[in-house]
């Protein structure tokens, strides 16, 4: 807008002069980062993501950063990147600068899910040898499931929202156990149930 200034010159002899001029004052408006991904969510079967960025005041420099992608980092517009086949959330950062030297940041994520196949072994031996100790899928990354262990009376005897981390037998017989795989949180794919056999030494 329109600016009044004052100024008041003071010279050596101790006079002074006061004037008042206008000044036109333009304030740029700074950028602001954002930015779409698609598709989202994905996938493990679907992982090149397309990033385009919506920012404001046409920024001329775009700094990109992507967790666990290839690239890790890009200085395009609208960059496509490819993620691994591994569910979770992965952080991207967008940084953008405009003409003026102005900045603005984001950071916010994308989310990568399971296919919904998950394997389950029918035996496991939980005697300490390390070897086949825990009744876990074979997938390293099976995704969002609540795993139930029943015995051959239907009493639940273990239940998590982990299965990756397995049921070690706790202090069960040796026995037949019905176990009931249910998604959680949006995760791919049905619930689904089967038999496990616990043998000890």
């Amino acid at each position: 807008g329109l600016y009044s200034i004052d100024i008041r010159v003071t010279f050596e002899n101790g006079c002074t002069y006061d004037t008042t001029y206008q000044q036109y004052i333009e304030v740029t408006p700074p950028p602001q980062a954002v930015f779409t991904a698609s598709p989202q969510p994905t996938t493990i079967d679907d992982t090149e993501i397309t990033f385009t960025s919506t920012s404001t005041t046409a920024p001329l420099i775009y700094t990109w950063s992507f967790e666990d992608g290839t690239p890790e980092a890009s200085a395009e517009e609208n960059p496509v990147v490819n993620f691994p086949p591994i569910p979770g959330y992965y952080t991207i950062s967008l940084v953008v600068e405009n003409a003026n030297g102005c900045v603005d940041s984001l950071s916010s994520f994308i989310l990568i899910e399971s296919d919904g196949t998950i394997t389950l072994p029918n035996i496991f031996t939980p005697n300490g040898d390390g070897d086949n100790d825990r009744f876990i899928p074979f997938e390293a990354f099976p995704g969002n499931w609540t795993l139930t262990i029943f015995n051959r009376w239907g009493v639940e005897v273990f239940a998590t929202e982990n299965p990756s981390q397995g049921w070690n037998g706790d202090d069960s017989p040796s026995a037949t156990y019905y176990w009931v795989l249910q998604p959680r949180d949006g995760q791919q794919g049905e619930s689904r149930a089967g038999y496990v056999m616990l043998v000890r030494d």
